[in-house]
């Protein structure tokens, strides 16, 4: 009789402590809330460039390039640019406004400002094979970058940061 009851007590005991568990272990489960708005997010700057055709029938190609800030946010940017061309042909740059920064790379001296245009930079293709017929595919890439203006408390802007790249994290997926 007493095993019954000590058996029993202790099966009330363990049942009491198991129900004083359950209410908030639902609570927690069950619980939500509810949110109500609307926020306009703007995912960052937006530059273009134009590109208009090259003459091909010179002795000399000339790409002109023109950068554009077409930025819904209205941030500034500072824009840099280089070309890429087989190791046999020599490019040449030249523009108002812009600068050689010794790394390869032009710089664009001004600040470009929302719905601004930079100053044209051309690039000249010489050393052109006299082999080389128009359309024979030759590709030279013009890549360029921007890099967001932040300013200073006193609101002089700061030096452009070209370190800061993208975190790319590659993921083994379902391919």
């Amino acid at each position: 009789m007493m095993k019954k009851r000590t058996l029993l007590i202790s099966a009330l005991a363990v049942a009491l402590a198991a129900g004083m568990t359950i209410a908030p272990a639902m609570a927690y489960f069950t619980d939500h809330t509810e949110a109500s708005g609307r926020v306009q997010v703007a995912l960052g700057d937006q530059t273009h460039i134009d590109e208009p055709d090259v003459d091909i029938e010179s002795d000399s190609w000339t790409k002109h390039l023109v950068i554009s800030n077409k930025s819904e946010s209205n941030e500034a940017v500072y824009v840099r640019a280089q070309a890429f061309a087989p190791s046999n042909l020599t490019v040449d740059y030249s523009g108002t406004g812009w600068s050689d920064g010794g790394d390869g790379y032009w710089y664009y001296e001004e600040i470009l400002q929302p719905g601004q245009d930079a100053e044209e930079l051309l690039v000249e293709i010489t050393n052109i094979p006299k082999d080389m017929a128009a359309g024979s595919g030759l590709n030279v890439a013009v890549i360029y970058e921007t890099s967001k203006v932040l300013y200073n408390a006193d609101g002089t802007p700061q030096a452009p940061d070209w370190s800061m790249a993208a975190d790319v994290v590659e993921t083994e997926g379902n391919d």
